[in-house]
């Protein structure tokens, strides 16, 4: 039996070499290394029916790398802001059709890092669709037990990479 009592995720905000704003992030946690973390990085938009829709940028698979803060496991990395809207923009325009309900408001300034522990771990100690995880920071979603984390920062996001006119 696994134990999930402790997933911290923090976000810093810098600048890169070119001015992009530049998401540092860091987790720790008391799950093992090797732990599989889904990263995915995201804003919101309304459609013409007044619907939240996701603007999706940057995914990443990450590892949870052992003794990274003191005693617990973790990681860190970081997300170029501009890169993750201009690959949300490109799938935006991707799956785009005439069908498309259209967009209402600009895509928002608030962008949310997610990192998700979700089913299909390499270790065998989770469990099928991780059902010898267990903790407070787990919870059963779709019968699978996961662990989510989220934070969020206002970036302004850059007028050219808005799929309408502000």
């Amino acid at each position: 039996m696994l134990t999930c009592d402790l997933f911290e995720l923090s976000l810093t905000l810098k600048q890169n070499a070119a001015g992009h704003p530049v998401i540092e992030f860091s987790y720790y946690t008391d799950l093992p290394a090797g732990t599989r973390v889904i990263l995915s990085c995201e804003r919101t938009y309304k459609d013409m029916q007044d619907e939240e829709c996701v603007w999706m940028g940057y995914n990443e698979v990450l590892f949870v790398e052992p003794a990274f803060y003191g005693d617990f496991n973790g990681g860190s990395g970081q997300i170029d802001v501009v890169e993750s809207d201009k690959e949300a923009l490109a799938l935006f325009n991707e799956i785009n059709s005439s069908f498309s309900s259209g967009v209402k408001t600009p895509v928002s300034d608030d962008i949310r890092v997610d990192l998700t522990v979700g089913a299909r771990q390499r270790l065998r100690a989770f469990g099928k669709n991780n059902c010898e995880l267990s903790g407070q920071m787990v919870e059963c979603s779709g019968g699978v037990n996961v662990v989510r984390v989220s934070e969020s920062l206002t970036i302004p996001m850059l007028s050219e990479l808005q799929p309408i006119e502000p």
